[in-house]
């Protein structure tokens, strides 16, 4: 067993240098997380993409969105490949920047794991208390624990 967790832990050390790949690195250290480029970036036009300038928005919807290559998004608007490219990586750059100074989207990843941990406790707390103890209060809690977090995920 001892021998498949260094192997494991070879490969993954592996993965995120030759990919790097920073979902490999959260995957390593045990922690939740984005776990690859393109849905941290989803993500991050999700939260900060009324930010940008309306070029930096349709380059990047064709992009991450709609999975055009840069050569055909050059070809659709008669620009250089280069071109699309410099657009997209402007737009990365000003999104990640709003990030690292707010940190909203890693509060808001954060929120959403806790909530979903809330809502498994509160039903762990009715199925106990169907099984051993068929408290009406203590049911009443729990619905209202659960309620409340699925209020939190709206």
């Amino acid at each position: 067993m001892v021998f498949a967790k260094i192997h494991l832990d070879f490969l993954v050390e592996v993965m995120y240098h030759k990919y790097r790949c920073k979902g490999m690195k959260l995957y390593r250290k045990g922690r939740s997380g984005l776990k690859n480029q393109t849905y941290r970036m989803t993500m991050l036009f999700d939260f900060y993409g009324e930010v940008l300038t309306e070029r930096q928005k349709e380059f990047f919807d064709l992009y991450y969105n709609e999975d055009l290559s840069l050569a055909e998004i050059a070809e659709n608007y008669g620009i250089s490949r280069q071109g699309v490219r410099d657009v997209i990586v402007r737009a990365e750059a000003v999104m990640t920047e709003i990030e690292d100074k707010t940190g909203l989207l890693k509060r808001f990843l954060r929120l959403r794991d806790k909530v979903s941990a809330i809502e498994e406790d509160a039903a762990a707390i009715k199925t106990i208390n169907y099984r051993q103890y068929d408290n009406a209060e203590l049911a009443a809690l729990a619905e209202r624990i659960a309620a409340n977090a699925a209020a939190l995920k709206e």
